[in-house]
């Protein structure tokens, strides 16, 4: 089924999900007239008929709560109906944090974790030495002087 595999998202037992998904692929699928494949996920069109509805309107009901990773929706056309299923797989998250390795987790620490600790210890380490001004007018002038460059990084970087 190519990108329509998402079973990672699923919190089913593997043999109760198993048994789902063979009752999907037996019973469901194959009354699909179409099927669209795109990369975030796939939608099924069904001629549209009460007793069919009323199967993927249980079937999506179910799937929202044992895979609420992924997203469900069932829309009604004139005279049909479309089953689709959204989202990314988690197996090609996983497949990217592989391939990013040591790089990813040396990105996130430097681009993530280092600012963020060194705007807290810097904060705390100026913070009882501004405790000590009431010069409102310094005040100001301080937080004009420290806008500066923050102004000027997000100006350059975004």
């Amino acid at each position: 089924m190519g990108n329509c595999q998402s079973t990672d998202f699923c919190n089913l037992p593997e043999d109760e999900l198993q048994e789902r998904i063979k009752m999907i692929r037996s019973e469901l699928l194959p009354l699909a007239t179409g099927k669209d494949e795109r990369a975030n996920g796939c939608t099924w069109t069904f001629e549209r008929n009460p007793e069919l509805q009323r199967k993927l309107e249980e079937l999506v009901e179910f799937e929202r709560q044992c895979c609420s990773g992924l997203d469900w929706d069932l829309s009604e056309g004139p005279s049909t109906l479309s089953l689709s299923v959204d989202g990314v797989a988690p197996s090609r998250i996983k497949s990217a944090l592989k391939a990013g390795g040591l790089g990813l987790g040396l990105s996130v620490f430097l681009f993530c974790v280092l600012p963020l600790g060194l705007a807290a210890f810097g904060g705390a380490a100026i913070a009882g030495h501004l405790a000590r001004f009431d010069h409102p007018v310094a005040l100001s002038m301080a937080a004009m002087l420290l806008a500066l460059p923050i102004g000027y990084f997000l100006r350059r970087r975004f």
